[in-house]
């Protein structure tokens, strides 16, 4: 049988430009989303210590049931990053716009709890504060705040650009103990420096607050568990598990999914979910140095998967399924992932010239994919399982497109 390897446009090296460097995050666009996402940040700090002044505004935020046992609430905000920064599995969108960069920016609200479970905030008074604070920030600065998203905020700060805010709530009595925990833990007061207390959470897994009750705000349901979290360490664990293949291949499905649908498409969890799936299933047949083979392996695998439900790892007894598309969504789904299969099979089984490679490949992966056909190898695999390299075929050079822009 003969393989194809082209390995070496997907990943590279330091002196060469390949996919994964091709699809990168914007370092311009990163900067921009970071430099309002601290002007976002003061603008909530700013607005909770007003609340948190204030008898009158506490407790108009306070859900009745709270105020009549209890009076005032506490009320006091904190951040985290969350997503595919976090997971350093973000891309460059294949076309900006109207795909944008993005970045979540999880918006903690610690507060006091009704007998253990209900936050005293109410959920449709947090998003409202939340939106209040920050639409004179947004006047001023041009941007613009869109209300309509079940589980977030999310502002544009530009045709390419925007920021979700998933708001959360959490108990003060636990993020008090974890405060402490930390002190006695790094020595320092957290108190004062409330913007390490998330960081010591991503370091040390011992200091955790219950996954039940970290409370995502939702504008239909009210307050549901779902703690970020439990995701992000997952993840982790996968990613220490398989090595850093495994993020570069979820890198690889997701220029994918932006350059096939220029809106909607998988969500990047599905995605991220569908290659760990693979990676646990074919664990003794992927090669680190054959980042080109593992693609074919979970684009092979891929139609099947959109055909099941595909459970979230982190709450597989409430029956929550990643991909609940409709008839339409699955049937489109799944007939591009097969589309992809094809054209990755031909790429490297299905032919013996590095052209016809590059050529597959770039009608699933777009034009950011390397046109480098002198560095496909032919490897010619006989029954001895023997592997002879035959010289490529001289071709000329284009470059890998620029992603500086933003």
């Amino acid at each position: 049988m003969t393989t194809m390897n082209a390995h070496s446009l997907f990943l590279g090296s330091r002196q060469l430009p390949a996919f994964h460097q091709a699809i990168a995050a914007c370092p311009i666009a990163h900067a921009r989303l970071v430099a309002a996402d601290k002007k976002i940040r003061a603008a909530l700090r700013a607005a909770a210590k007003e609340v948190a002044g204030s008898e009158i505004r506490l407790v108009a935020l306070a859900t009745r049931h709270f105020v009549k046992d209890h009076g005032k609430p506490v009320f006091d905000v904190r951040f985290l990053w969350q997503g595919s920064k976090v997971y350093k599995t973000d891309i460059d969108p294949a076309e900006k716009p109207p795909q944008q960069s993005d970045l979540d920016d999880g918006v903690y609200l610690r507060t006091s709890f009704l007998e253990n479970t209900d936050p005293a905030i109410a959920s449709e008074r947090f998003f409202q504060f939340v939106e209040n604070a920050l639409r004179p920030l947004c006047i001023a600065e041009g941007w613009k705040l869109i209300t309509d998203k079940n589980t977030c905020v999310r502002i544009e700060i530009g045709d390419d650009l925007h920021l979700d805010l998933p708001l959360y709530a959490i108990p003060d009595d636990e993020f008090t103990t974890l405060e402490k925990a930390a002190m006695r833990t790094f020595g320092t007061d957290l108190s004062e420096q409330s913007g390490n207390v998330l960081v010591m959470l991503d370091r040390e897994r011992s200091l955790r607050i219950d996954p039940d009750r970290v409370m995502l705000a939702h504008r239909k349901l009210g307050w549901i568990v779902s703690d970020p979290r439990a995701l992000h360490d997952w993840f982790e664990e996968k990613a220490a598990e398989f090595g850093a293949q495994l993020k570069r291949i979820c890198r690889y499905f997701k220029a994918w999914r932006d350059y096939t649908f220029l809106s909607g498409g998988p969500e990047s969890i599905t995605l991220m979910v569908c290659a760990v799936i693979v990676f646990e299933e074919m664990r003794h047949q992927l090669d680190d140095d054959r980042d080109d083979k593992t693609f074919l392996f979970i684009a092979e695998r891929l139609p099947k998967l959109f055909r099941s439900d595909i459970e979230n790892p982190v709450l597989p007894d409430n029956g929550s399924v990643l991909n609940n598309w409709n008839d339409v969504e699955r049937q489109s789904f799944i007939k591009a992932a097969e589309e992809l299969h094809r054209n990755a099979d031909q790429a490297l089984n299905g032919t013996m010239h590095q052209n016809i490679t590059i050529d597959r490949f770039i009608e699933s992966l777009g034009d950011r994919f390397p046109q480098r056909p002198d560095l496909v190898k032919v490897e010619v695999e006989t029954k001895s399982a023997t592997s002879l390299s035959t010289p490529a075929i001289p071709a000329a050079l284009t470059p890998v497109r620029s992603t500086t822009s933003g």
